[in-house]
């Protein structure tokens, strides 16, 4: 009708023996395909009338299709994958989260290769290794070996790890840490880091639709890593320590100790402070817990905006032995008390715990 228009499409088929990286561009003046204006390419003529019209037709270039014989999946360390942390043995823990990306279409990941830090860890430091696709366990393995640092896994089949085309997946590893003990794997203070390899063969994905198996690609950095003890203590802040300076004996800090895996044996507590205007005299550590005094520390704290650091040395003299024994399972409190001289207004003595030292716990 008059007014009224209509589009034109060219479609086409590229044929099964197209070679990747191939470009068929559709083009208004390429031979059979020329549109150009005007006769012999095609004539226009008005339906009511019957008269020749003169038509307007740009005869720019359209737009290129590549074409590709399979789809390609890129691996990554993702964002989410966890920082260096401490762990107690004999425990399941986050190792690593890698991201998968797919393109072209989706791909099924087949085979997938992991590599470890052989300079952090040891061949016995894991009980079990397993792969995940958000809460869904995909594959375990038992003992892994690592052979010089690597462990593949082999998917039970094409559809337990799709990534659907243009999108994301994260694929979570978990580790289970071996015990340590007396004729028992595990060591003491190693640390796990992981990566994907991405070498030829390691790590493949399989298309989908097109049934062509890929490599993995993609520059994949280790995992910060995961460290592992036999015992481990737990600090935290026990109620507010805050609120108006005055002087005299003052509770200037109070914290916990919990122990986890096994008995935690502490020998040493530091301290940062940094005070304005007031001085603490008489510093002394009390195990609330059991109204033991730890130690009586003979350094005062004079005015030192920079901050400075309050070693506590557990004694014989006053505790009646060099360490504390914190029993698994059990929460040992403390405070640190001092006397306080010379404060006035805006005056503070903010502590904060730096370090609580263990003896060897393997």
């Amino acid at each position: 009708g008059s007014g009224s228009y209509k589009f034109l499409v060219t479609i086409s088929n590229a044929s099964s023996y197209s070679a990747h990286g191939v470009v068929i561009l559709i083009d208004t003046n390429y031979r059979s395909r020329d549109f150009s204006a005007g006769s012999p390419d095609w004539t226009v003529t008005g339906i009511g009338t019957g008269q020749s019209v003169s038509e307007s037709l740009g005869t720019g270039s359209g737009a290129s299709l590549t074409v590709t014989t399979s789809g390609s999946l890129t691996v990554a360390l993702d964002p989410s994958s966890p920082t260096e942390t401490w762990y107690v043995a004999d425990t399941e823990q986050i190792a690593a989260v890698f991201k998968l990306t797919a393109a072209n279409e989706n791909m099924s990941v087949t085979e997938i290769e992991f590599r470890k830090d052989g300079a952090t860890s040891s061949a016995g430091d894991l009980a079990t290794i397993s792969i995940w696709d958000g809460a869904t366990k995909i594959m375990e393995k038992t003992s892994p070996a690592f052979t010089n640092n690597s462990e593949k896994f082999v998917l039970p089949s094409s559809s337990s790890l799709v990534v659907p085309n243009g999108e994301d997946k994260r694929l979570t590893v978990k580790v289970k840490f071996a015990k340590i003990g007396t004729g028992l794997s595990g060591t003491s203070g190693n640390t796990i880091k992981l990566a994907t390899s991405t070498d030829a063969g390691d790590s493949k994905a399989l298309g989908v639709s097109s049934g062509v198996s890929v490599n993995l690609i993609g520059t994949v950095s280790t995992s910060t890593g995961i460290r592992y003890f036999k015992a481990l203590p737990t600090l935290a802040v026990v109620g507010s320590t805050g609120g108006t300076l005055t002087n005299g004996q003052v509770d200037l800090y109070r914290f916990s100790v919990t122990a986890s895996g096994n008995d935690v044996d502490l020998y040493k507590f530091g301290f940062n402070v940094a005070t304005t205007g007031a001085t603490v005299t008489s510093i002394v550590l009390i195990e609330e817990t059991t109204g033991k005094t730890v130690k009586t520390v003979a350094s005062d704290i004079g005015n030192s905006s920079s901050g400075s650091e309050v070693d506590v040395v557990v004694a014989t003299g006053e505790y009646g032995a060099t360490q504390i024994t914190v029993p698994v399972g059990t929460t040992y409190t403390y405070v640190l008390r001092g006397t306080v001289a010379g404060a006035s207004s805006g005056d503070s003595v903010p502590f904060a715990i730096a370090l609580a030292k263990i003896s060897n716990n393997s």
